[in-house]
């Protein structure tokens, strides 16, 4: 009761307490609802440069693309074949024009590509000579006419990566133009021009925005110095605003700015942001009202006034607001963290390729690098050309073995110039072969220096291969001329041996064929016209000519052409004795100290060697060549050398030979003239005995004198046959043994009927210490026989055979079937003369041994060695 009265008593002050806590109440939650709308205005715009930055992004991504494009046709074959074409000097008929249709075809092939379906990115793409003339324009039905326009304002040479144009060069074109230099070799030779639809860039940025987002109305690309380029529509166009837009000019460089539009009511928020790397801004637009809700004082009045009469209504519906808008601004972070989410995972993406991409070019380039240090110390040319031969890659060897350049090498050299003329075609003809997939990949060519001096090579070369296509040849160019040389040498040595060899074969010619044989081989063997070859006196003062060659003789034409030479009035020929040394004169007509010049009417001379030959120490002969095509060199005083010098051992022994011959004829003729006067005078001991046994009586001293006469007979008759014989050191022994046993038988049988005489002789030669012996042993014992073995003329058989045991030991056996020896008889110790006579021979003189066999007659067997 108490509270009630007194609430009764209070009631205005209560409803006032309580009018004003409500109203404070109700000014909290409308207080907290405007902080709320304002962090949610914060979001919207923090979720607009979000959504901008990224097609910023995008837009980044796309010019560095067709940045990218640019300098893949600035690299591409295509343009770099032209130019090699146009540098070997092909006409348009023949090569430039299939170069530039390929170049168009590339052009054309790029500006067909697409991009979100049926967008072309490009409206046109241009090259551009540095001359100023438009090559290829990929809008051009004709080749021959690429465009009219001044194309020169489109060159620059100054920068060497494409670059977005800054100032339009074509105002009435709206498309952005990217440019690229192409440096061929190292030269700048032109320039790239694309434009870009600016349609497609738009709906790509467009594209590049997130899904779920509608804040953007307009994206414009737009320059702070220009008018907007494009107007991209997203997602509905706007044309109320389109045309206030123009009128806006918005200061700085980058934020974001709430502007109105000159006649209007409703304002407009703008937000612009740089594309990274270009000239250009990406500027979004949204009507302020989407963000900022008009807020007036006394509106907020009437709202406390109908909030304090309806405050549990209003509560609720102050409490479903908050409550909305918390969800709201939820789904708003949680759509914001999203969209920052999938930019962070794409820049990553695209961090991650172009870092992938440098680590790849930074491989290429240190692989590059070392190939090219591996190949600078191969001792070889390392070479690499494309299919017209022209080289895009020679090591430091290439270089000094060529004699050219690295600035001469970067202005364009061709691997088949490097050929003599004479074998290009065939270098040509191996090129295509080897690119055809012949594998033709050794070859032999003569190479041609800078200087323009040879030398032979020898190519080993591999196609390279690219997408199954060959692009080009790699090699190694070895230079033989070592192994060519010496090649030669072995046949200069090979044909002077067979030289020397045929002069040692001429044992019948005399010395002026010889020589005469030896000056035509040392012609060929220098490879010279003219030469000669002079004996020297042994005081070294007089020079004799001894050969000159036929061609010579003909071309000279001295009347008195002198064989004899002074050698202190000869000039550069007689150096060489003078100086004792070869001298070489490649320059004959050059002022030389030595040179006397020669006479009216001898042959030409234009280089020369002069080799002097030593026989110990002494100069024996000089011999010259001349007139070579080339210069004479150390290997030409070599060969000439030793082909003298064996010339000059072959006269020398040939000399000795013919001395020795000369001498053998003397002595033969001095032994014919002691064989024929030993046997004269044999023959006069011979005579006197007879005489002497013409004054005795007694027979028995006949008998010994006759026996005496017989054996000097014997050794007469050996000195006879050797007199008579060609070889004055070995007669014939079945002749003197026929000789011999013939005298016997005309001395001792008065009927040579009753015993015969047989004999079995081998053809043997024997020498007159061996012959002498074996006479008087035979003499012995057939005389003997025919004397004592057929008593009362009896009828027999003398055998006498002569051969050579198997051994190589003679064998002489003297038998007869007679009546024998007594048996009381002792070889060794009998008194008989001729038994110890032919024991005395047998063994001490032939150093042989005899036996004596009585069986059926006697039988003496005489074996000894020969002696040579």
């Amino acid at each position: 009761m108490k509270i009630s009265s007194y609430l009764s008593r209070r009631r205005y002050f209560v409803a006032v307490m309580v009018g004003i806590v409500m109203t404070g109440f109700i000014s909290f939650l409308i207080g907290q609802n405007f902080l709320a709308h304002v962090e949610l205005q914060k979001l919207t715009l923090k979720n607009l440069r979000q959504d901008v930055e990224k097609r910023a992004a995008a837009g980044s991504y796309f010019y560095s693309e067709r940045q990218q494009d640019l300098i893949d046709l600035a690299h591409s074959r295509e343009l770099s074949y032209y130019f090699e074409n146009k540098a070997l000097g092909m006409s348009m008929e023949y090569g430039l024009r299939f170069s530039l249709i390929d170049i168009q075809r590339r052009f054309a092939r790029l500006q067909g590509e697409t991009l979100l379906g049926n967008d072309r990115i490009y409206t046109r793409i241009v090259f551009i000579e540095r001359s100023g003339k438009c090559l290829v324009d990929s809008q051009a039905t004709d080749i021959k006419a690429p465009g009219n326009k001044d194309w020169q304002s489109f060159l620059a040479p100054e920068s060497s990566e494409p670059v977005i144009l800054v100032e339009p060069l074509e105002p009435d074109l709206a498309d952005v133009m990217i440019s690229t230099p192409f440096y061929f070799k190292g030269t700048y030779a032109g320039q790239i021009v694309a434009w870009v639809s600016n349609d497609t860039l738009c709906n790509h940025l467009i594209a590049g925005g997130p899904e779920a987002s509608n804040l953007v109305l307009q994206i414009i690309l737009w320059r702070p110095d220009k008018p907007f380029l494009n107007i991209c529509k997203y997602p509905e166009p706007v044309p109320a605003m389109l045309s206030d837009l123009g009128q806006v000019k918005i200061e700085g460089t980058q934020g974001i700015v709430v502007v109105q539009p000159p006649g209007r009511e409703d304002k407009i928020i703008a937000l612009w942001v740089s594309i990274k790397d270009t000239p250009f801004y990406l500027l979004g637009v949204l009507p302020a009202s989407t963000v900022f809700g008009p807020i007036a004082p006394w509106r907020l009045m009437v709202a406390l006034g109908s909030l304090a009469l309806l405050l549990l209504g209003g509560m609720g519906i102050l409490y479903r607001a908050d409550t909305r808008n918390l969800a709201l601004q939820a789904r708003l972070v949680e759509a914001a963290k999203r969209e920052r989410e999938l930019i962070e995972d794409q820049n990553r993406q695209l961090e991650a390729e172009i870092v992938e991409r440098k680590l790849t070019e930074r491989g290429l380039r240190e692989s590059e690098q070392k190939y090219r240090e591996l190949a600078d110390l191969l001792p070889q040319s390392v070479f690499e050309c494309d299919v017209w031969g022209t080289l895009t890659f020679a090591n430091r060897e290439s270089f000094k073995t060529f004699g050219y350049s690295q600035e001469e090498f970067d202005q364009g050299l061709n691997l088949l110039q490097m050929i003599v003329p004479a074998e290009q075609d065939r270098a040509r003809r191996n090129l295509r072969q080897i690119l055809a997939g012949n594998h033709l990949t050794v070859g032999q060519f003569t190479a041609i220096r800078k200087n323009g001096s040879t030398f032979p090579i020898t190519v080993y070369s591999n196609p390279i291969i690219k997408g199954n296509q060959p692009v080009g040849l790699r090699g190694i160019l070895i230079d033989i001329s070592e192994r060519k040389q010496a090649e030669e040498l072995l046949k200069l040595n090979e044909a002077r041996l067979e030289a020397l060899l045929q002069v040692n074969q001429m044992t019948e010619a005399r010395l002026p064929e010889i020589t005469e044989f030896a000056m035509e081989e040392a012609i060929r063997l220098t490879q010279s016209q003219l030469g000669y070859i002079a004996f020297v006196d042994e005081d070294k003062s007089i020079l004799t000519m001894h050969a000159w060659p036929k061609n010579a003789i003909q071309a000279c034409r001295i009347e008195d052409k002198p064989q004899v030479y002074p050698v202190e009035t000869t000039g550069l020929w007689g150096e060489a004795v003078r100086q004792r040394r070869p001298i070489i004169t490649n320059d004959y007509s050059a002022p030389n100290l030595w040179e006397k010049g020669y006479p009216e009417g001898h042959v030409e001379i234009r280089r020369q060697i002069n080799v002097p030959i030593f026989d110990g120490n002494q100069v024996v002969l000089v011999a010259g060549v001349g007139n070579k095509t080339l210069d004479y060199d150390e290997s030409d005083v070599r060969q000439l050398t030793l082909l003298m010098e064996g010339m000059w051992r072959i006269i020398q022994r040939k000399r000795a030979q013919e001395q020795i011959q000369a001498s053998l004829q003397e002595k033969e003729v001095l032994l014919k003239e002691i064989h024929h006067r030993v046997k004269n005078n044999l023959q006069i001991i011979c005579s006197l005995l007879k005489l002497q046994a013409g004054y005795i009586d007694d027979s028995k001293i006949q008998a010994v004198i006759q026996d005496s006469q017989n054996r000097i007979r014997i050794m007469a008759l050996v000195h006879e046959l050797l007199y008579q014989s060609p070889d004055l050191a070995m007669i014939n022994l079945m002749s003197y043994i026929k000789t011999l046993v013939g005298a016997l038988s005309r001395t001792y049988l008065a009927d040579p009927g009753g015993i015969a005489l047989k004999l079995a002789v081998d053809d043997i030669r024997l020498g007159i210490d061996t012959a002498i012996p074996c006479g008087l042993i035979i003499n012995e014992l057939v005389s003997n026989s025919l004397k004592y073995a057929f008593p009362d003329k009896r009828q027999g058989v003398i055998q006498i055979n002569f051969h050579a045991k198997p051994d190589q030991d003679l064998e002489l056996v003297v038998r007869d079937n007679g009546v024998g020896l007594p048996e009381t008889l002792d070889l060794r110790n009998g008194n008989s003369l001729g038994l110890r006579l032919v024991k005395i021979l047998a063994e001490d003189q032939l150093q042989g041994k005899i036996s004596l066999n009585r069986t059926k007659g006697t039988e003496f067997i005489i074996e000894f060695a020969v002696k040579h």
